[in-house]
């Protein structure tokens, strides 16, 4: 069953076969209607032109949707040549020096980079992928669920500490901290 292009090949489609009408402007029979009513009696070789201009056209077609739904996988390869030397040079590599490369701090950071920009941008594709999916989208809102959940037990812990220390600073600054808190946890945190 066939179904309709959409998308970028339907509007590639569509200003293709616009613009190849507006160039051949043929009229089978009658009159032109802009110019008027003289009628048009084309010759057979004037026939048989048009119908060869319509049948390059419709290949030219073809070869442009086929490139659009089949890129080639040559540019993909040959659009990487520093990952390619990366892999090459690390894969040359003995066990020691592979180790010490991987050790070196330099090399930590400019690895990390690399590692946060590919993730980035791994997660920009992946994000509505996951989120179209019913799995994906059940386990984005236990997420969600569990994040709110413990944000809002995060917080109650944050104020209470933070309510803590406000009291040991206000009423009992003359005391380690350590002090302090075994004195509350004791139940004997009385006002001074």
């Amino acid at each position: 069953m066939a179904c309709a292009p959409s998308g970028a090949l339907a509007a590639f489609l569509f200003l293709t076969t616009n613009t190849i009408i507006m160039q051949t402007n043929v009229f089978l029979g009658g009159s032109d209607p802009v110019l008027g009513n003289t009628p048009y009696n084309p010759n057979i070789n004037e026939i048989e032109a048009n119908i060869q201009r319509l049948q390059q056209a419709q290949q030219q077609m073809e070869i442009q949707k086929q490139r659009m739904l089949n890129p080639p996988t040559q540019q993909a390869q040959g659009r990487n040549p520093v990952w390619d030397e990366i892999d090459k040079l690390v894969s040359d590599m003995s066990d020691s020096e592979f180790e010490m490369v991987n050790n070196n701090p330099e090399y930590q950071q400019a690895y990390q980079k690399v590692m946060s920009i590919l993730n980035r941008e791994y997660m920009r594709i992946m994000r509505p992928l996951v989120e179209e999916s019913k799995d994906g989208k059940a386990a984005l809102e236990e997420l969600l669920g569990t994040a709110k959940k413990i944000k809002k037990s995060a917080s109650e812990e944050v104020n209470k500490n933070m309510a803590l220390f406000a009291e040991y600073t206000a009423k009992y600054a003359d005391m380690p901290y350590a002090d302090f808190l075994k004195l509350k946890n004791s139940g004997k945190g009385g006002k001074k």
